[in-house]
């Protein structure tokens, strides 16, 4: 009986041993692989989570940039409704008449503009023009008005300023102070879009 003991003994570590060795063989090429696979897809996965996220945050982008880019183009054509455009001199004489009335200006001489192209950057796609604006006024109707109208018309540049005290001639005896003045300013142009 020992012997037969002995031997199933022997043949139940046998098939326990073939139990585990194909356990093992079913685990080494099937589990492992299905596994690995797994694991690829899982990273496969995440990766296409994050170009998801970033084609998103694009588009927001994208989104964000259209209106930005719309809000500045509206704000370009209001600005630009303050070129100057045709009769340029008749333009100038009517802002600087119109303007400087309330700041008590009186505008002896308004030369005809030198017209050009702008050598001051940025580069833009408008021609400039240069007056000379010569008057008198008080300093401190004079000075309200260079700072009103700079902030009025931000299109042109005072390039020259030249101030004296006016001649006796001149002066006003009832409004001491008066000067005279003499501006050099550069007006952006819009030229006249051409015919088809």
């Amino acid at each position: 009986m020992d012997l037969e003991f002995k031997e199933k003994r022997k043949r139940l570590l046998l098939l326990a041993a073939a139990a585990l060795v194909g356990i093992g063989l079913i685990a080494f090429f099937m589990i492992l692989p299905l596994r690995a696979k797994i694991k690829a897809k899982g990273i496969e996965i995440t990766q296409l989570q994050t170009k998801l996220a970033n084609a998103q945050r694009s588009g927001q982008l994208a989104d964000e940039f259209a209106e930005e880019l719309r809000a500045t183009t509206e704000k370009l054509d209001t600005v630009e409704q303050s070129v100057a455009q045709g009769d340029i001199y008749r333009w100038m004489v009517n802002v600087l008449d119109s303007f400087g009335k309330p700041f008590n200006l009186d505008l002896g001489r308004i030369e005809q503009p030198l017209a050009g192209d702008l050598t001051m950057p940025p580069k833009v796609p408008y021609k400039g023009a240069t007056f000379t604006v010569n008057g008198t006024a008080t300093y401190y109707d004079f000075g309200r008005f260079l700072a009103e109208f700079e902030r009025r018309y931000p299109l042109i540049r005072l390039q020259t300023l030249e101030l004296e005290p006016a001649s006796y001639v001149e002066a006003d005896p009832t409004a001491p102070g008066r000067l005279t003045f003499r501006m050099v300013m550069v007006v952006l142009v819009k030229e006249a879009a051409a015919a088809p």
